[in-house]
C-alpha cells in the first residue's frame, strides 16, 4: 500500500488529506497549522514551479531521493513524545523517579544518562523503575502531530528508542491497511523471519525497531540503565547486527533526538567504521554503499553544525514557524516532514542535485592520486636499498616518468632525519640547486609520515623553490617496524590538469569548485578569481613552463577572506557527504555538497548560488 511511484497528484490527493481527520493528535492545532503552511507553499509553487526556495525547510536532494525510493529510515527519540505529556529525561529522573537533583546537576554525570539511570535504579530498585516507566507511558495514549507526520511518510523501516506506543497509534490511523511489524529483540527477528532488506515500500507492511523495548509488552524488560544496556546490546547480537546494517545501507533521519545516548552513538560509529574498513579493503572499487546520517536539530548555535559534522551527521535546521506556543518545535518538525512529502511529489530538489557530479569528480581525483601512491609504493624496495647502500638512486628517473605531472616538481628520497639522499627532477629544473635544500625534517608532511607511517597526499604548502602552492605524495619507508625515510613526489596544483579541466566545466555552468585541505586552504580558486602564474624558480634559472601554479600567498589570502570557504571548512562531514545551505544575504544563498578525497585530508565541494527574485 505504500506509494511505489510518486505519480503527479497522488500524494497530495491521498497522503496529506488523512491528516485533516487526525483530531486524535494531542496537538491537533499543529496539524491545522501544517496543512495551512503546505497549502501556502503549493500556491507559491504553482506560480514558480521550479523554485526550490518556496520551501521553508532545506531537504538535501539525496535525502528526498531516498524518501522517494523507500530507502529513508526515520530514527526518532523522546522529543516526539514530549507534547503528549511523557516527561523529559530530567523530569523523569527528578519528578517521577525521585533522584537527588544534585546528581542530575553534577557535571560529571549530567550528560551521562546511563549512569544516572543506574544510580536511580540502585536507589529505588530496578523493578520500581520499570513499573513507573510503564505506568507513565501506558497512561499517555494520545499521539502528537509529529507522530502523525512521521507515520504519513509511510517509510518501510522505522527505528525508535521510545518505549511508548504513540507511533503505532498514529500509524494505525494514517495507514490502516499497512501492517506495522514491531521488533524489539533477536526473538522477534527469528519468530517473524524478518529480512529487513526486502522492505522497500512495495509490500503492504512496514517495520518498527524499538531498540530499548516496548511498554505494552509486560513480559519484556525495558532497557534503561548502564547494566541493562551492557546485557541488551550483547545478548541480542542478530538484532543489533541488523540495526547496524540498516544504518550502513539506508539514509537515516534522526528526529527528536539529542544524540546523548552513548549506545546509539556507538551504533553510528560502528556503521561508519564498517564503511571505512570496507573502503580500505576495496580501494579499487569506489562506490561502496556508504552511510548517510541526517539530524533535524533545533536551537542550533554557532558551533552545532560542525559538531554534528565531526560525528558524521548532517545537521538540518527546521523552519522558524510563525507561532509562539509550547508546540512551536512540534509545528516546525511537522512542517518540515510535510514539506518532505511535497518535495517527493514535486521532485523539485532533483533539479538542483549536484550529487552525481560531485561523486564523479571526487572519484576521478581520488583514483588518480591513489594510482600515483600505488606507483610510489612499487619503488619502496629500491628506496630502502638506496637508504642502506647509497647507490645513487638511478631508479628515480623511471619513477619520475611514470608519475608524470604528479611529480612535476620532482621525486625525492630523504632519510629518517629528513636529510635528502637523492632526487630527480624534470629536464628544465635545476637538480643541483634543489639538492642544496639540505633537510625536510621540519616539513609537516615529513612529520606526518614519521608518525602515521602510511601512504598519503599532503596538505598544500609553499614551495621553497618557487613560492607556488604545492602538494606532496608521500610514501614512508618502513622496515621491521622502523621508520627509515620518506619517498615523495612534489606537484603544483595549477599544473595538475585534472582538477583544472573539471573546474572549467563547472565554472561554465555558474558553479564553484571548492578543493580544500585540512588547514582550510583552497588548493585552487573556487571561481577562477585569479589565473596561474609562472616563474623561473631556483635562483631565477629554471624553465618557467615547469614552475606553473597558483601563488601560495594569494591562495592563503583568498581562503581567509572568502566567507563560503570558511563556512564549509567548519561544516563538512569527514565521512561521506555533507549538504549545506549558507545564507550570504537576504537575497543570496549557496547550496553546497561536500565530500572527501581518499588518501588525503582534503574536502571537495560543488557550490550553486540560489538567488531570490
Amino acid at each position: 500500500m505504500r506509494i511505489e511511484k510518486f505519480d503527479s497528484g497522488y500524494l497530495l490527493a491521498n497522503v496529506l488529506p488523512p491528516l485533516k481527520d487526525s483530531t486524535q493528535a494531542i496537538d491537533s492545532d499543529v496539524i491545522e497549522y501544517v496543512l495551512k503552511s503546505v497549502d501556502e507553499s503549493l500556491k507559491k509553487l504553482a506560480v514558480r514551479p521550479n523554485d526550490w526556495q518556496q520551501f521553508s525547510a532545506f531537504w538535501p536532494p539525496r535525502l528526498v531521493e531516498a524518501y522517494i525510493s523507500g530507502r529513508l529510515v526515520p530514527f526518532f527519540g523522546a522529543g516526539l513524545s514530549i507534547s503528549s505529556g511523557i516527561p523529559s529525561w530530567t523530569d523523569l529522573l527528578v519528578n517521577n523517579l525521585g533522584i537527588d537533583k544534585m546528581l542530575v546537576d553534577d557535571p560529571d554525570v549530567s550528560y551521562d544518562p546511563l549512569t544516572l539511570a543506574e544510580l536511580v535504579s540502585q536507589q529505588i530498585g530496578a523493578n520500581n523503575v520499570q513499573n513507573i516507566i510503564r505506568t507513565l507511558t501506558e497512561n499517555k495514549r494520545v499521539a502528537t502531530a509529529s507522530h502523525f507526520l512521521v507515520a504519513t511518510l509511510r517509510c518501510p523501516i522505522n527505528i525508535t528508542t521510545n518505549y511508548d506506543i504513540l507511533f503505532e497509534t498514529a500509524w494505525k490511523h494514517i495507514n490502516p491497511l499497512i501492517n506495522l511489524e514491531v521488533v524489539t529483540n533477536d526473538g522477534d527477528l527469528a519468530l517473524k523471519r524478518i529480512s529487513w532488506d526486502k522492505f522497500d515500500g512495495s509490500e503492504s507492511k512496514a517495520l518498527l525497531f524499538k531498540i530499548h523495548g516496548s511498554s505494552d509488552r509486560n513480559d519484556e524488560h525495558l532497557v534503561l540503565t548502564r547494566k541493562d544496556y551492557r546485557h541488551h546490546y550483547r545478548s541480542n547480537n542478530n538484532f543489533f547486527k541488523t540495526i547496524r546494517q540498516i544504518l550502513r545501507k539506508r539514509h537515516i533521519l534522526f528526529m527528536g533526538f539529542s544524540h546523548r545516548d552513548p549506545e546509539v552513538t556507538r551504533l553510528v560509529e560502528d556503521a561508519i567504521y564498517d564503511f571505512e574498513k570496507a573502503v580500505e579493503a576495496n580501494q579499487k572499487t569506489p562506490g561502496l554503499p556508504r552511510p548517510h546520517f541526517y539530524s533535524l536539530q533545533f536551537d542550533m548555535k554557532h558551533h552545532t553544525p560542525e559538531i554534528f559534522a565531526a560525528r558524521g551527521l548532517v545537521a538540518l535546521k527546521p523552519p522558524i514557524v510563525s507561532r509562539s506556543t509550547a508546540n512551536s518545535k512540534s509545528a516546525a518538525l511537522s512542517t518540515s516532514l510535510a514539506e518532505l512529502i511535497v518535495a517527493g511529489e514535486k521532485n523539485i530538489h532533483s533539479k538542483f542535485s549536484l550529487d552525481i557530479e560531485l561523486q564523479s569528480l571526487a572519484n576521478l581525483l581520488s583514483d588518480e592520486l591513489t594510482n600515483a601512491l600505488r606507483t610510489l609504493s612499487g619503488f619502496s624496495a629500491q628506496a630502502l636499498n638506496t637508504l642502506d647502500t647509497d647507490d645513487g638512486g638511478t631508479w628515480l628517473n623511471p619513477l619520475l616518468k611514470q608519475l608524470g605531472i604528479i611529480a612535476g616538481q620532482g621525486v625525492y628520497l630523504v632519510n629518517a632525519e629528513g636529510r635528502i639522499v637523492c632526487c630527480e627532477v624534470p629536464v628544465g629544473l635545476d637538480k643541483t640547486k634543489r639538492l642544496s635544500k639540505k633537510s625536510f625534517f621540519e616539513r609537516p608532511y615529513f612529520r606526518q609520515s614519521k608518525t602515521f607511517r602510511k601512504p598519503f597526499v599532503s596538505d598544500t604548502f609553499r614551495s621553497v623553490f618557487n613560492g607556488l602552492s604545492t602538494i606532496a605524495l608521500c610514501l614512508p619507508i618502513i622496515h621491521k617496524d622502523t621508520f627509515r625515510g620518506l619517498l615523495f613526489s612534489a606537484a603544483q596544483v595549477g599544473a595538475w590538469n585534472t582538477p583544472i579541466e573539471q573546474a572549467k566545466k563547472l565554472w561554465a555552468k555558474g558553479l564553484s569548485l571548492l578543493l580544500l585541505d585540512s588547514n582550510g586552504l583552497a588548493l585552487m580558486p573556487p571561481n577562477n578569481e585569479f589565473p596561474t602564474e609562472r616563474n623561473k624558480g631556483v635562483a631565477g634559472a629554471e624553465d618557467p613552463a615547469l614552475n606553473l601554479g597558483y601563488s601560495f600567498d594569494k591562495m592563503i589570502s583568498l581562503s581567509r577572506r572568502d566567507s563560503l570557504i570558511s563556512h564549509i571548512v567548519k561544516n563538512i562531514v569527514p565521512l561521506t557527504q555533507d549538504d549545506d545551505i549558507y545564507n550570504i544575504s537576504t537575497d543570496l544563498r549557496y547550496y553546497t555538497v561536500v565530500t572527501e578525497i581518499r588518501n588525503t585530508r582534503w574536502k571537495i565541494g560543488i557550490s550553486m548560488p540560489l538567488i531570490s527574485p
